[in-house]
């Protein structure tokens, strides 16, 4: 009998763990006690923004310096949580950028697959039409279960209208072809082209 109530208990404690308010969930995805004291973090949000430990490859410089500026929701899948606007001025956003885009470490786990990556993704190189290009992504790499392109798709992720002002093309060409490498193993991108 004590058994079966201490068993009892412990299943209690670990469900009521697990299990959180409208007002935890909303706390967590705003990611409110990753600053602040007296919160409970249950949600990792770490796991799904972008590593910032090479945003000097990632992210085209006048892109961050706008979001600085004026954070907008990129992410569609981080539920309500945001970069909260810290009310930079230009100075600010400025000494930001420049501090970022000297940011270029990848993971030395995957550092000697980088040239390999480079000659694929410039081996992949093509002109191809528009309409080719938009065949290529909604129908046979299927980005639009994921992507909004243009108002097609689901918006799950990033909207592909955006990468172009946001991201650097050399940094996009070599995500595409290993996707782990900048985002981990447990990245919800597919890799088409490397695998590991």
């Amino acid at each position: 009998m004590l058994v079966t109530t201490l068993i009892l208990c412990l299943v209690a404690q670990f469900c009521h763990a697990q299990t959180l308010t409208p007002t935890e969930q909303l706390s967590n995805e705003l990611g409110c006690p990753s600053c602040h004291l007296g919160l409970e973090r249950k949600l990792d949000l770490r796991e799904k923004t972008p590593d910032l430990s090479h945003s000097g490859l990632r992210f085209n410089p006048a892109y961050l310096f706008n979001y600085l500026l004026n954070p907008t929701k990129v992410r569609q899948h981080l539920g309500r949580s945001r970069m909260p606007n810290f009310h930079f001025d230009q100075r600010e956003s400025l000494a930001l950028t420049l501090y970022l885009t000297t940011l270029t470490h990848v993971n030395e786990q995957w550092s000697s697959l980088l040239p390999a990556m480079h000659a694929l993704a410039e081996k992949a190189r093509s002109r191809s039409s528009s309409a080719e290009t938009k065949t290529l992504l909604t129908q046979k790499l299927n980005c639009t279960q994921c992507h909004k392109l243009r108002n097609e798709g689901r918006d799950d992720s990033i909207d592909l209208a955006s990468v172009g002002y946001r991201l650097q093309r050399a940094w996009v060409k070599q995500y595409l072809v290993a996707p782990y490498v900048y985002d981990g193993v447990k990245t919800a991108m597919p890799s088409y082209f490397y695998f590991y």
